[in-house]
């Protein structure tokens, strides 16, 4: 009979199913996102635990590094689709890795989002480390630990420092402030710029001398207060809570303390490059405890950039409604999303040879419900921070390739669009299918897309960007290396990897205008790359003299406010029919 033979089959193909699971490791759940509920199967497929409120036991009770544990929420929670890979520590102190992937995903018909999450489990600790690095980040894992929320059994102080710890810390802080004797109190938030890079010159007991001389030199510098209370959070981060009246004066006596530290430091290692970088929260009467104080301070210390001569950053109103803002933003993306909120403006690419447009750049605005209209620096950096940047670079791409699709409808004479990707595609394998896959839908021609990611990026994860516009290349799409000249300017960079065009940051073309020099060597950064055989884009392009030196280079093509700001798509296809 038919059904019988249907029955063995399936029974077969169940038997060996779970004889694969079994010898590959891998393991079977799903996540009910509106219950918050984790259902783990076992090798026969069966359901072997079912745990209820999954995300609070994700906060308190794993063993994955604190570090790793929003990514993991944020992937059961449907925000990241993965894969991510997330480390734990088992009670052994074995340190291992395994990697979160999405297999499919349920929606639910009637609100239009996910409902249930289906995906897997892998161990991939033999893919990532060899036993020493193990077992550094063992060291590590103990650190991060001592900071997490309901961490039973922490220790009282600091093993490197001997200050006390940070969970004792926040029980301090919070009794103060519950008390109403932290109204006059400052929460201040620092950390050690360039650290990691100190400890691979000099050596890690070089560097937890360091961080034990900072706290001696805090210590005394604030050994007169009574109420100071003094934590190291994790590795190089800081937290003092002290009585002081802010005055005017009070940003610069932080400044000074930071400092004197530092040059003390400068004499001792004068290679090291050290920094410190401080955020600073007043204790308002309406203040919401210590992981509030706590975590106000550390958004002031983020607002510090790199390098930045300004070292010090007070947490205000202004600061304050910026962090609810980012907040919004990061909630509200499925929405927009959702609502097609995010709107392709077109920056035409202008031919120095015939002045006319042979091109594009696809960059993205926030039209939100109110009409207010979001710029992408506002909501970007947000999106790369949490991750959620890749589902917006797929929706921006997708949109891309639907106006291509409609021009080829209407008879419109396509032209190349260059679109931003973020680096975060290089490291997932699926990145090009899904590209393709959404070309296939439309019915577009690969050859009129130009992905382009900057060269900080590309630098920063070199191997995996090489990779990715590599098979990029190979199924007919153009590639393109962004502000380049704005980071490292690392000129082997450009000769391996794989790319079509290099644009030329805004930076080269600016010192045009203040020096001959400047003249001078952007003429002979652009030959160089013209002789490497790329085409060259330069961008940034915002005065007539700025276009007039340009025109005596070997550039190819231009982009810049001189010639056309990013304009909506609609004006975009008017100044083509214009013959613009």
């Amino acid at each position: 009979m038919p059904g019988r033979r249907e029955e063995n089959a399936g029974k077969r193909m169940l038997k060996h199913l779970s004889a694969i699971l079994e010898k590959s490791g891998v393991i079977i759940f799903e996540y009910h996102i509106k219950t918050d509920t984790l259902i783990r199967y076992n090798k026969e497929l069966e359901v072997e635990v079912e745990i209820p409120k999954y995300c609070d036991y994700l906060r308190d009770k794993t063993r994955i590094y604190p570090d790793d544990r929003w990514k993991a929420i944020e992937f059961y929670s449907g925000r990241i689709k993965g894969p991510i890979d997330i480390r734990e520590v088992d009670d052994d102190g074995y340190v291992s890795r395994k990697r979160l992937e999405t297999v499919s995903i349920e929606e639910d018909e009637e609100e239009g989002r996910s409902c249930i999450l289906f995906g897997m489990v892998t161990d991939v600790t033999g893919e990532w480390h060899q036993e020493e690095r193990l077992e550094r980040e063992l060291g590590q894992y103990r650190e991060e630990e001592a900071t997490c929320n309901g961490c039973a059994g922490y220790p009282k102080y600091d093993q490197v420092t001997g200050l006390l710890s940070f969970n004792r810390f926040r029980e301090e802080v919070d009794s103060v402030i519950a008390s109403g004797k932290g109204k006059s109190c400052l929460l201040v938030y620092t950390d050690l710029e360039n650290f990691k890079y100190f400890n691979r010159k000099y050596g890690y007991a070089a560097g937890d001398q360091l961080l034990r001389e900072f706290t001696g030199y805090i210590i005394d510098t604030l050994k007169k207060r009574n109420t100071a209370h003094f934590t190291r959070v994790v590795a190089d981060q800081f937290i003092l809570f002290f009585e002081e009246k802010w005055n005017n004066g009070s940003i610069e006596a932080i400044k000074r303390i930071n400092n004197g530290f530092i040059e003390r430091q400068q004499r001792k290692y004068p290679e090291a490059k050290l920094r410190l970088r401080t955020g600073v929260y007043k204790v308002e009467k309406d203040c919401d405890g210590a992981s509030f104080a706590i975590d106000a301070a550390n958004y002031a210390r983020r607002q510090i950039q790199d390098n930045s001569p300004e070292t010090v950053c007070v947490y205000d109103k202004t600061m304050a409604d910026l962090q609810n803002m980012e907040n919004e933003i990061a909630i509200g993306l499925d929405k927009a999303i959702k609502n097609k909120e995010f709107k392709i403006y077109l920056q035409p690419r202008f031919s120095l040879t015939t002045g006319k447009i042979v091109g594009a750049e696809s960059l993205v605005r926030w039209q939100r419900e109110d009409g207010t209209i979001l710029p992408p620096d506002s909501f970007i950096p947000v999106y790369e921070k949490n991750g959620r940047i890749i589902d917006l670079d797929f929706y921006m791409f997708e949109e891309t390739v639907k106006l291509l699709a409609n021009w080829k409808e209407q008879g419109i004479l396509q032209r190349l669009i260059s679109i931003n990707a973020s680096a975060l595609h290089a490291q997932n394998s699926d990145t090009v299918h899904r590209y393709t896959t959404i070309l296939e839908k439309y019915g577009v021609d690969p050859a009129l897309i130009e992905l382009e990611l900057t060269e900080t990026a590309t630098v920063s994860d070199y191997d995996h960007v090489k990779q990715l516009f590599a098979k990029l290349r190979t199924v007919g799409f153009r590639t393109a290396l962004d502000d380049f000249g704005a980071g490292y300017s690392v000129l082997n960079t450009v000769i391996d990897i794989p790319v079509n065009t290099v644009k030329v940051d805004r930076a080269f073309i600016n010192n045009c205008e203040i020096t001959r020099k400047g003249i001078y060597f952007l003429r002979e950064i652009i030959n160089l790359l013209k002789g490497l055989g790329y085409h060259i884009v330069c961008e940034g392009v915002e005065t007539p003299e700025q276009a007039s030196i340009l025109r005596n280079t070997m550039c190819d093509e231009v982009q810049g406010y001189w010639f056309s700001p990013p304009v909506p798509v609609d004006e975009f296809e008017k100044m083509l029919q214009e013959g613009k």
